[in-house]
């Protein structure tokens, strides 16, 4: 059983923007991380698409988003010490989380919170964190991510931008310093992948990115 120490959960809005999500925060409108960080991958993913072909494509995304989804409920169970957080899962989704499930066994000293709600006036956007907590001794962002193949740590620097985005948001709002980023891979085709970085190795670019992104809106 995980020991859970809640902190104050600030519940934000949200909305769809031409596909995209926004969170209201006070009197104004923040997109997510994920939409700010997702608009400066559209080239890679359009040279993609036009490789494996656009019916391809969405079969794989809708594939990919579905598995993740079952895998991060089945997490999010497990953390919450629910007793049934198997029953009613998909034997693939077991599988994957049981790639998962020793760290957090191992490791995981204390819960904060799971999805809760962020945001930060500094980078103009909020979001949901995975998990939040102490691992190692130290305070955490969880994140956890699904593939089908092994990732080379090159190929997912958005990860580690996003999780410092929500790092930053942390300690924004709760004066709570992050000392490590930790993302989970659970992989079909193969063990799973961890990879643990310092928030600091990526604040500057975050900064750039998301003021890059607040002026290219205000142009438009």
């Amino acid at each position: 059983m995980f020991k859970h120490t809640p902190l104050e959960v600030f519940e934000l809005e949200s909305t769809e923007v031409n596909g995209k999500r926004f969170y209201k925060v006070e009197e104004d409108l923040f997109p997510s991380v994920t939409t700010v960080l997702s608009s400066f991958e559209k080239e890679g993913i359009k040279q993609w698409e036009q490789r494996v072909g656009q019916t391809e494509a969405n079969k794989i995304k809708n594939y990919s988003s579905r598995r993740g989804t079952q895998l991060h409920l089945m997490c999010e169970d497990y953390v919450m010490n629910q007793e049934q957080y198997k029953v009613g899962r998909m034997p693939s989704t077991i599988e994957l989380f049981k790639q998962i499930q020793p760290y957090l066994d191992n490791y995981m000293e204390s819960v904060y919170n799971i999805e809760i709600p962020l945001h930060s006036k500094e980078l103009k956007a909020a979001g949901r964190c995975d998990l939040l907590c102490r691992m190692h001794r130290v305070n955490c962002i969880v994140d956890y991510k699904t593939s089908t193949k092994p990732k080379k740590e090159e190929w997912i620097e958005n990860y580690f931008l996003q999780t410092t985005a929500y790092a930053m948001m942390v300690e924004e709002m709760y004066d709570l310093p992050i000392f490590y980023n930790i993302v989970l891979i659970a992989v079909e085709e193969g063990g799973p992948q961890v990879f643990i970085k310092k928030p600091s190795m990526y604040k500057d670019k975050v900064i750039n990115l998301f003021h890059s992104y607040n002026h290219m809106q205000k142009l438009d």
